[in-house]
């Protein structure tokens, strides 16, 4: 795999910068869109980004907890610059708001209320195949109900060679046309469904290079976000 910056869900710079920050000042004039999930595909570990910002995350709960909130987005490059680039860490309050807390001690912590997301017209639940940190097996399965049009944004980490790999669908025993997972960037698909409730089999062409050592999974790609018929853009782990 190579580096550099990956594309977001929301945004087209994705560049990450500390010279000069002031994380109090920056955070307490964040909008709500500026929330992201961070993605790190290489360690498959996630971070939270406010803004061009990365802070930590404080207990694995985190990723699911903030699934249904957030867009995602992603990130490469060497896993020792998460840490290195931090501005501090993130934690979750009793009261359900994001906690920042900056890495310099002269700033005092900072609440940012996360956004509500309207919710979905239909159902749909992970029956088989979805990780916490996004990746989907080699072969997946979506149980839904009540839905008639659905979307997947989905993304492969970058590989010298290759451009992109197929994702085969069928609903039941229903084949939908099957669609091409580009390689370093957001692919959406769209499936018009034969019926509003059933299970989408999911099927990717061949399996993942190994992303690292410690990762044995036999994995297909990363789903990041979810729609149903039309309504908002919703994190696939908020499925699980």
């Amino acid at each position: 795999m190579t580096g550099g910056a990956m594309p977001t869900t929301s945004r087209p710079s994705d560049q990450t910068t500390t010279q000069g920050a002031n994380p109090a000042l920056r955070i307490q004039s964040a909008a709500p869109d500026d929330l992201r999930l961070g993605l790190h595909t290489r360690s498959s570990q996630w971070v939270l980004r406010v803004g061009d910002q990365i802070w930590m995350m404080r207990g694995s709960h985190m990723p699911c907890v903030l699934a249904g909130h957030l867009p995602i987005s992603f990130l490469d490059g060497p896993e020792h610059r998460l840490r290195d680039d931090a501005m501090g860490d993130a934690q979750i309050t009793t009261g359900g708001a994001l906690q920042l807390i900056s890495r310099d001690p002269q700033h005092a912590p900072v609440t940012v209320p996360l956004p509500t997301p309207a919710p979905p017209s239909g159902f749909a639940s992970w029956a088989e195949g979805m990780h916490p940190d996004g990746w989907i097996e080699l072969s997946a399965r979506l149980s839904l109900e009540g839905v008639r049009r659905l979307g997947l944004r989905c993304y492969l980490p970058p590989i010298d060679g290759q451009n992109s790999k197929t994702m085969n669908l069928r609903l039941d025993d229903a084949h939908m046309p099957s669609a091409d997972i580009a390689r370093d960037k957001l692919t959406e698909v769209w499936c018009d469904l034969p019926a509003s409730y059933g299970e989408l089999h999911i099927d990717l062409a061949y399996i993942e290079p190994m992303l690292g050592q410690q990762d044995q999974r036999l994995l297909g790609c990363v789903i990041a976000e979810i729609n149903l018929d039309g309504g908002s853009w919703q994190s696939a782990q908020g499925f699980l």
